[in-house]
């Protein structure tokens, strides 16, 4: 019935569903995004990068929607396929709709499908985390079980929350990653905090050089191989506390040395170097 379907303007049922869901191609123009939802950011040159790609293979993952007021529906899961659709200049998009699911069931199901994605910035993260959290009375043991992930490494990417919001803003931009240096920036008098903030923003500014400056008896930096120094950058940006290796390259021995802010940290530092998955 549906082989001469044209998929650009017409909604058909295209597979047999529980009652509950129902497969079909649904006009972009009635859909809406969940505005409750937890991401914010959309890299524009990714989503161009998306619309090239289903401009020729079209989008092969559905959506997930639940029926919304005067006929529209709101999406669950699949925003970004959305929006890459639209400039794509696509009129339909495949769609499952999922009726009768309530308002804290299409919550769980975003969290879940939100924190599964692997370009999440450290913001988005933690914000997921703290929704989950919240949803769970407060219980981040909870949320460790439910996630398969130690509660000292949900409390350590919460923390990025206590940051001020013009630190965070560039987390979330992307523009600096570094833990050190995000909480070296965060602990700054606000005007001192703001001059750094716009060099970095200029790229006037090695944001990395917040992690040295504020040791008065700084010494030169030895002369290191560079494949030391990158993984010496390597460890400190997947742990987020700075390491330090002092190799001797005559004896190909040496000594690796890391500093932490607190028995949490270091716990979580050392549950993570011995199950990678955390890191």
């Amino acid at each position: 019935m549906f082989e001469n379907m044209d998929r650009d303007q017409t909604i058909g049922d295209i597979t047999q569903r529980p009652e509950s869901e129902e497969f079909c191609y649904l006009p972009l123009d009635i859909i809406d995004p969940d505005p409750a939802q937890p991401r914010v950011v959309f890299d524009p040159g990714e989503l161009e990068a998306l619309a090239d790609t289903i401009r020729v293979r079209q989008v092969v993952q559905p959506i997930q929607v639940t029926p919304a007021e005067q006929g529209r529906y709101m999406i669950i899961d699949g925003e970004r396929r959305w929006r890459g659709s639209k400039l794509a200049e696509k009129h339909t998009i495949p769609a499952i709709i999922k009726r009768n699911v309530s308002d804290s069931e299409r919550e769980d199901m975003q969290l879940l499908s939100f924190f599964s994605r692997v370009d999440l910035n450290p913001v988005e993260l933690a914000k997921t985390l703290e929704l989950m959290i919240s949803k769970r009375g407060d219980s981040a043991k909870a949320v460790s079980d439910e996630l398969g992930v130690s509660e000292s490494w949900i409390s350590q990417r919460r923390k990025i929350l206590r940051l001020p919001e013009d630190v965070q803003q560039l987390a979330m931009d992307g523009v600096v990653t570094d833990k050190a240096a995000l909480n070296k920036l965060g602990s700054l008098p606000h005007d001192e905090r703001q001059r750094k903030i716009e060099k970095i923003r200029a790229g006037e500014y090695n944001s990395s050089e917040l992690t040295k400056s504020n040791n008065k008896k700084d010494k030169p930096q030895e002369n290191k191989d560079l494949a030391i120094l990158h993984l010496e950058k390597l460890f400190s940006e997947q742990t987020g506390v700075p390491f330090t290796i002092q190799h001797n390259a005559n004896k190909d021995t040496g000594t690796v040395r890391f500093t932490y802010s607190s028995l949490e940290q270091l716990n979580d530092l050392l549950g993570r170097l011995h199950t990678s998955r955390e890191v």
